[in-house]
């Protein structure tokens, strides 16, 4: 499996969401190759604190951010890389008031 926040291509970005309080954007995460997309066609995007749940079982455009030189040390690389992510990341939505 893929983690897609260990990808380079998983974006970060301040948007409105149907559900986000007026006057504010949330903190939310896209892929810039457009791999996550809704049944409609449209680009999906997932809030910033959820990002670790998002895995796909193969990508073309995966890119690890996490990649070591030999396999072992890619395998333990990628195994820290997420273990920070999952204390360093947010564990509720971020919003922000638009100015």
């Amino acid at each position: 499996m893929i983690h897609c926040a260990d990808c380079l291509h998983c974006k970060t970005f301040w948007g409105v969401m149907p559900v986000t309080p007026k006057g504010y954007k949330e903190f939310r995460v896209r892929c810039d190759k457009g791999r996550w997309l809704t049944s409609w066609g449209s680009v999906k995007t997932f809030s910033h604190h959820t990002v670790l749940n998002r895995q796909m079982e193969s990508c073309d455009d995966y890119s690890a951010m996490s990649e070591g030189g030999s396999p072992e040390e890619i395998q333990t690389d990628h195994a820290a890389f997420l273990k920070d992510l999952q204390f360093n990341l947010p564990v509720t939505k971020q919003l922000r008031e638009v100015v």
